[in-house]
Order: C-alpha cells, then sequence, then structure tokens
C-alpha cells in the first residue's frame, strides 16, 4: 500500500512537473549544463595559473582567493542587479560574462596578464547568475510547490557540479588554451539558449500558479 502511495506520489509530481512552462523546464536543465560546465574549470583554477599560465605559486593563490570571494561573497550584489536589469537579462548578463572570462583565461595561456581579469568575470558570472536563478524559479511556480522545484534546482546543480570535475580529469591531457575556447564556446551557447527560451518574469509577482508566470515587459 504505501508503495503505491509513494509511486502515485512521484507520477504526481512528474505531471505537475511536465504542466509547468516550457520555460522553467528549460531553466532547470540549463542550470545542470552551466553548473557541469563551471566545474570543469573552477576546482582546477589555481592549477591552470600555474601550470598552463605559469603564474607563481602566491600569486596563483591570491587569485584563487579572490576569485572564491567574488563568487560567493559578490551574490549579495545580485538583487540590485536584479532590480536593475530584471531576472532573465541579469542570467544572460552573467552568462555573457562568464564567456568572457574564460575566453580571456584561454588567452592567458600566452599572455599571462590577461589571467587578472579572467578571474575577476568567471567568478562574477556565477556570482550574478545564481541568485537570479533561484529567484526566476520561485517567482514562476506556487507556494506550494517552491520547496519541490528549489529541490530539483538544486539537484540539477548538485548533479553538475560532481560530474564537471570528473568530466575535466578526462581531458587533463587536452591542450589548456583550447579547453578553456572550448568551453567559452559551449557557455555560448547556453547564454543563446537562456535567451531564447526564457521569459521575462517580474521578480515579486502578486499570484502566481504553477502553469502561469508572471509575464512582464522586461
Amino acid at each position: 500500500m504505501s508503495g503505491g502511495r509513494v509511486s502515485g506520489g512521484l507520477a504526481a509530481r512528474y505531471r505537475t512537473f511536465t504542466g509547468l512552462p516550457a520555460a522553467l523546464k528549460a531553466l532547470i536543465t540549463l542550470s545542470f549544463v552551466v553548473a557541469l560546465g563551471s566545474y570543469m574549470v573552477t576546482p582546477f583554477i589555481g592549477v591552470l595559473m600555474v601550470e598552463a599560465v605559469h603564474l607563481d605559486v602566491r600569486v596563483a593563490g591570491v587569485l584563487v582567493a579572490v576569485a572564491t570571494f567574488i563568487q560567493f561573497g559578490g551574490s549579495i550584489l545580485g538583487g540590485a542587479v536584479v532590480d536593475r536589469l530584471g531576472l532573465k537579462r541579469t542570467m544572460v548578463s552573467a552568462l555573457t560574462l562568464r564567456t568572457a572570462g574564460l575566453v580571456l583565461l584561454g588567452v592567458a595561456v600566452k599572455v599571462p596578464w590577461v589571467a587578472y581579469p579572467a578571474v575577476v568575470l568567471v567568478a562574477g558570472g556565477p556570482a550574478l547568475y545564481l541568485p537570479a536563478n533561484k529567484a526566476y524559479i520561485v517567482t514562476s511556480v506556487s507556494d506550494e510547490l517552491r520547496p519541490l522545484f528549489l529541490g530539483v534546482s538544486s539537484a540539477a546543480l548538485n548533479a553538475g557540479m560532481g560530474l564537471g570535475p570528473l568530466l575535466a580529469a578526462l581531458l587533463v591531457d587536452a591542450d589548456p588554451m583550447a579547453l578553456l575556447i572550448g568551453l567559452a564556446g559551449l557557455f555560448a551557447l547556453i547564454t543563446v539558449a537562456h535567451q531564447v527560451t526564457l521569459k521575462p518574469v517580474e521578480r515579486r509577482p502578486a499570484a502566481i500558479t504553477a502553469n502561469e508566470p508572471a509575464i512582464s515587459n522586461r
């Protein structure tokens, strides 16, 4: 009997998920790809700085510390940026920053000083993207469904974070510049996918249902 209830509950949640707007389902899928691509680089930035860019270990350590502070501490600026640009534009802008940062990081293999702005851009992208990503989900589903879909979104992000370093390990012998430029190309595609698939939504709509996100002109 309990097994039937569990199966029925999962089926109901699946129906709820499939009944959501395509934009929200696309965002959850894209969240996984963003995390996957990000964590192919993030855990190895220090190694890249030393072995590929040939920076001093102490300088590389400072850069990693700065990148970590920006990525996690910089999220406090996300709300202000969202207020000015809107959720969708903030995510697209954040991904554009990360794409540019990856291109510069690839160039830094040949031109080491470019590593400094590259690290700032690579870290600044997620600082803006993650708050807007969560807020988009919060404003796109009803109160009772928010815990479920925030959980699904977190699972997608965590899966990408876990698989990204494993995938990067398989490519450890690849040319660093080619790998970073290739990742920049991936993020360019992800950026375009966000622009095409997501609809603008208000940050704080008065009322939201599971199937009717609040649409704005932003």
